[in-house]
């Protein structure tokens, strides 16, 4: 292993161990603004949730802030979440790449239950009301060599009925990239306690860390553990990404699996399915299937569109789907590009066309 490296391993090796040394030490509690752990993404949710470790492109927001770093064009994200009796999330997303290795977000969410009827204690009907969650915040991340850290701040507001409480939470996340395996850690929505009737809560957070292993080009395989604030269990999850190319490596459809263990009771097994299909060039749409026993299922629809220019230092054909790696042997934009190699950044650019860009490489081969 190289000296440099040494730090980003014992970096990566101490957040492990305070996860768990945390997770092992949290107790059992009541929490406040749940709604922040829903998760927003369709492709998180077909893997089992387990991306903790793989990063998700700019819902890297919500699961892990150091993902962000992985983020090379600027990047929106958009999801829509159904679940029973009209309740329902909506999120969005902007990231933007700063420099070689930085990258900023800021996102939010809504969520709504939907109208529920308000009884009085004999039964009584005494009209309806709703319960709703708004969240919105900052995103930082910053990578160095094989290591990323990241950190969000965020305000949180929830209300019923007549009544609604305001606070603050943060998420800090690392991530390790050692080739083929990535190891990942999070602490995600820890705050200060909310107060909206008579009694103070903490909101949820949740300690989580994970793998992901590729051992293929097109194959992920991934799994995450993981501890909620306010409960005395751990929860597990696994899931698998086979992705097939398209005509070009940026066109793609992924086929996704994914389980999650230790499921409540009449909830379901834990199942989780899903695809995906990265179109035009741009665009990448994401579906998740949830089967969740006695209470039917759950579906999330996901869009990212990412534009603009590649992150200084980054140029090529993508290795993997969804990722966009350096050419073997371009350190940091050292080296200077080739007329082709130009014109082929000037089309991902949108600075000029197909035409000009067939031209260009003609009369580079002549």
């Amino acid at each position: 292993m190289k000296p440099s490296c040494r730090p980003a391993v014992w970096l990566c090796a101490c957040g492990f161990a305070l996860s768990f040394c945390a997770a092992a030490r949290a107790g059992a509690g009541t929490a406040a603004a749940e709604f922040l752990e829903v998760d927003p993404s369709a492709r998180s949710v077909s893997l089992g949730g387990a991306v903790t470790a793989d990063g998700d492109g700019a819902f890297s927001f919500f699961h892990n802030p150091a993902g962000l770093a992985q983020v090379n064009r600027q990047e929106i994200a958009l999801s829509h979440v159904s679940w029973l009796e009209g309740i329902a999330s909506e999120y969005a997303v902007y990231a933007l790449p700063l420099g070689e290795n930085a990258a900023a977000a800021v996102g939010g969410s809504y969520f709504s239950s939907g109208d529920m009827d308000e009884l009085d204690i004999a039964g009584n009907a005494l009209g309806s009301y709703s319960y709703t969650g708004m969240s919105g915040g900052l995103s930082l991340a910053y990578k160095a060599g094989g290591f990323a850290a990241g950190v969000t701040g965020k305000m949180v507001r929830i209300s019923m009925a007549s009544r609604s409480a305001d606070g603050l939470a943060g998420d800090i996340g690392a991530l390790y990239n050692a080739g083929m395996l990535t190891l990942g850690a999070s602490f995600r929505n820890y705050g200060g306690g909310m107060k909206l009737y008579t009694e103070t809560a903490a909101q949820p957070g949740t300690l989580n860390a994970g793998a992901a292993l590729r051992p293929a080009k097109y194959l992920l395989l991934a799994a995450e553990a993981g501890r909620p604030r306010d409960s005395n269990e751990n929860s597990y999850s696994a899931g698998g990404e086979l992705s097939i190319p398209g005509e070009t490596n940026e066109d793609y459809i992924c086929l996704r699996g994914g389980w999650r263990f230790n499921q409540e009771a009449n909830t379901g097994s834990g199942l989780n399915l899903g695809v995906g299909v990265k179109f035009a060039r741009n665009f990448t749409l994401d579906y998740a299937y949830s089967p969740m026993g006695e209470f039917g299922s759950s579906q999330r629809i996901s869009l990212r569109l990412d534009f603009g220019a590649l992150r200084p230092g980054t140029h090529g054909e993508p290795e993997k789907p969804g990722k966009r790696l350096p050419v073997p042997g371009y350190k940091g934009g050292n080296r200077k590009l080739t007329v082709v190699e130009q014109a082929v950044e000037d089309y991902r650019a949108g600075k000029i066309g197909m035409d000009e860009l067939r031209e260009k490489m003609r009369q580079n081969y002549q």
